[in-house]
């Protein structure tokens, strides 16, 4: 969301509407465990499935803003919902079951590749997030956008032509996520908490109706208070970066501010503030912090250098000692030919050596003696003999 400059030589950050978050979750069509209140005389209800591991689940991509003021009615605002885009589609049955027979349509989950990110924030996303801006907000698409998202594999929108092209005559930008930080994130932050929590009511019958239910919990969310959940999140969400920030970039607890109590007082700001002093020692954390980085990345490459010149050492040794004995068994062939004489060989000769001395009770005399000629002729190697 940035900072800005406030009263006294604090800060503050900055409104976040031109910021939208994005993230996947999955949605399981049925709980592990779950919880029921029963009368004296009542029975749960008897809960299946094929298997508790491979329960049927679809993955959603949940894009999220903070509730801007509604320029054309004072007093409310705008959702903080921008769009929901399930990856499932429809596909014919392989094989008959008491269900169904073969051939009917049923509803099943889409590997999330690439492509399928890049089409989803394409056809689906995109327009969404131009729409709330232009139409809804009435702001012009020269102005600065920022979708933030998470560094997983599938996301390359920025090196896609396609996205290129979509974008074209927008000033939107992709805002990289700071890796294992999703308390950055609105979504993992609480959103995706209390929309699961909103669909796991009862179970589903399959994972179309699953997939119904999530799209109207998400944009039936804080529908009923002027998205006054989606508010209270965004000021959450700004005091973590606060936290994270006078904490070196360490791992804290979510806040517990008491917005309610604060909001019902008249107490509760929409931006969270800095004071000088909490500003100047999150500059100097954050200098610490990046002198150390550097400090850590130079040892590692001045190691790695070193690494790289004793293997390389190694391996010229290595080619040494290779040539060396190469030029010897050259150089030993070369008086092989000129003497025009079979040396004996050296592993038939210790064969030989420790066939004669294995056993003495069954070795007789004349055979111990050709194995101490053997060894005679092994340990003079320069001298060229018949064996």
């Amino acid at each position: 969301g940035g900072r800005r400059r406030a009263h006294g030589g604090g800060a503050r950050f900055l409104t976040g509407w031109n910021v939208f978050h994005i993230d996947e979750k999955w949605f399981n069509q049925k709980q592990k465990k779950t919880r029921a209140i029963c009368l004296p005389k009542e029975s749960p209800e008897v809960r299946t499935t094929i298997h508790k591991n491979h329960i049927p689940k679809i993955m959603f991509l949940s894009c999220t803003t903070k509730p801007a003021p509604d320029p054309r009615k004072p007093g409310e605002y705008l959702p903080g919902q921008i769009a929901i885009h399930p990856f499932c589609a429809l596909k014919p049955a392989k094989k008959s079951s008491h269900n169904r027979p073969a051939g009917t349509l049923e509803m099943k989950t889409v590997n999330v590749t690439a492509e399928v990110y890049m089409k989803a924030m394409i056809k689906t996303i995109l327009p969404k997030v131009k729409d709330h801006w232009t139409t809804k907000m009435g702001r012009s698409k020269k102005e600065r956008l920022y979708i933030q998202e998470d560094n997983a594999s599938p996301h390359k929108l920025a090196e896609d032509p396609k996205w290129v092209k979509a974008v074209k005559g927008w000033n939107i930008k992709l805002l990289p996520q700071p890796a294992q930080s999703p308390e950055l994130n609105k979504n993992d932050l609480g959103f995706f908490h209390s929309l699961q929590t909103l669909t796991w009511y009862s179970d589903f019958a399959d994972l179309s109706d699953l997939r119904w239910r999530v799209v109207t919990a998400f944009w039936r969310y804080g529908a009923e208070d002027n998205h006054l959940k989606l508010r209270n999140l965004d000021i959450t969400h700004q005091h973590m970066m606060k936290q994270i920030l006078l904490n070196k970039g360490c791992n804290v607890r979510i806040p517990r501010i008491r917005k309610q109590k604060q909001r019902s007082k008249g107490e509760l700001e929409d931006f969270v503030t800095m004071t000088k002093e909490e500003l100047d020692k999150a500059l100097a954390d954050y200098k610490e912090v990046k002198a150390t980085a550097l400090k850590k990345n130079k040892d590692k490459a001045e190691k790695a250098e070193k690494n790289k010149e004793k293997s390389k050492a190694y391996h010229e040794q290595k080619k040494r000692k290779a040539a060396a004995l190469k030029a010897k068994d050259d150089a030993l062939k070369a008086a092989q030919k000129k003497s025009k004489k079979i040396l004996p060989d050296a592993k038939a000769l210790k064969a030989i050596t420790t066939l004669c001395f294995e056993s003495d009770s069954d070795v007789d005399e004349e055979e111990i003696t050709v194995g101490r000629i053997c060894r005679g002729l092994l340990q003079d190697k320069d001298t060229p003999r018949l064996l």
